[in-house]
């Protein structure tokens, strides 16, 4: 069988990078005439491509100027960066519309009446971020206040860390009186959010709750306090990318012009343990469920917990959040198995037990019914390698 040269042009110094590389990997290893040649995306190693003659091309575009270069091989090409306006290669990558309103509702579920986002304004995966993110907030009758710098990198000769610090913080004292709901649209803008606003005085998450993207685990255990982050699907990415360009390869005249990967869910840590509630009955009842998630529990308990009779606990549940308290447990059981469906391999008897449901069966049930899908269908999109 002929050998597939493929060439890799990706960034690999945070966790979305090196977990796109992993999904290119395990498709790799389902296609064991692939060769892979790994580099990182500059325009030197775009135009040493020549010497290597690859059959087909993963690259992260992240420049204009690299787009003629990589069509000059003549090969396939799956753009998985998507920051290149009209590009002309197979895009995979991020759903990030998807991103966008996931962060939003999740500090919109928290309470947050007052929210802003942190971004970057030459990079579109941040631009769509933060248009489903302010649409969504918009949606809900809530203000989004906006701030972004210029650049993405910080090894470009145009980059002025000063101007950009000291813009930050004046962003920082524009803020309306807290709390405030934060989203940056990486974490490594999150971090710079966060670091800026202590030295102004800033309490997260008392605050202002502080939300980032991509669950670099790294930077998020390293930040003080560590950042909430929304989970991309960085190697459901990866690997969809490798299968359309074998596809490409392979010459397939119906692969889809683009394909963007939902993210998964948010992983809460310190930078958002906050409920932005004025009540403090509601927000004491919604810290009860979230904490109790991982066994059975019924909304007696959470009423016993507030110590308020149960029909105005209920009345404030529908009146202030939309939905029943019973609608509230439901959903933090289904969020918890959510997290041990995409994170962990425990069977799905152990799944259903940590996620409160008591049974398979009722897990099976419950989530077939809100998430229309089933728990293994989940697992298998957002877990490479389980049914393969």
């Amino acid at each position: 069988m002929k050998v597939i040269r493929v060439a890799i042009l990706m960034d690999t110094s945070g966790s979305a990078g090196r977990l796109m590389l992993r999904g290119i990997g395990t498709y790799a290893r389902t296609n064991r005439h692939w060769n892979c040649q790994f580099q990182s995306p500059t325009t030197g190693n775009i135009q040493k491509l020549h010497s290597w003659r690859p059959d087909g091309v993963i690259a992260a575009v992240y420049d204009p100027a690299w787009v003629e270069s990589l069509l000059s091989h003549g090969v396939p090409v799956v753009d998985v960066a998507d920051s290149v306006s009209a590009s002309p290669f197979a895009i995979v990558t991020d759903d990030n519309g998807a991103v966008g309103t996931l962060a939003a509702e999740y500090l919109l579920d928290r309470g947050f009446k007052q929210l802003a986002f942190i971004g970057i304004a030459s990079e579109g995966y941040s631009a769509q971020r933060r248009d489903s993110f302010v649409r969504t907030a918009a949606a809900a009758g809530v203000l989004c206040r906006v701030h972004e710098v210029g650049h993405g990198t910080t090894d470009r000769l145009d980059y002025d860390w000063q101007t950009e610090d000291e813009a930050l913080r004046a962003f920082i004292r524009s803020l309306p009186e807290p709390p405030v709901g934060t989203f940056a649209s990486n974490d490594g803008r999150a971090i710079q959010f966060m670091e800026a606003g202590r030295e102004l005085g800033l309490n997260v998450p008392d605050q202002v709750a502080v939300l980032g993207c991509d669950n670099d685990d790294l930077l998020c255990d390293l930040a003080r306090p560590p950042l909430s982050s929304v989970v991309t699907a960085s190697e459901r990415v990866g690997f969809e990318a490798a299968c359309v360009l074998d596809r490409l390869i392979a010459g397939d005249k119906t692969v889809p012009r683009e394909t963007r990967v939902p993210p998964i869910n948010v992983i809460t840590r310190q930078s958002s343990e906050i409920m932005a509630i004025g009540d403090p009955d509601l927000a004491r009842a919604l810290r009860y469920i979230r904490a109790n998630a991982h066994r059975p529990f019924k909304g007696i308990e959470v009423v016993n917990e507030v110590m308020i009779a149960r029909r105005s606990l209920e009345r404030r549940f529908t009146s202030l959040l939309g939905r029943t308290l019973h609608d509230e447990i439901q959903r933090a059981h289904i969020d918890q198995a959510k997290q041990l469906l995409a994170h962990t391999d425990l069977p799905m008897p152990a799944v259903a037990e940590r996620s409160g449901f008591g049974s398979l069966r009722t897990l099976s049930l419950v989530f077939r019914s809100e998430m229309h899908t089933t728990p293994s269908a989940y697992r298998r999109k957002h877990r490479l390698g389980i049914g393969m």
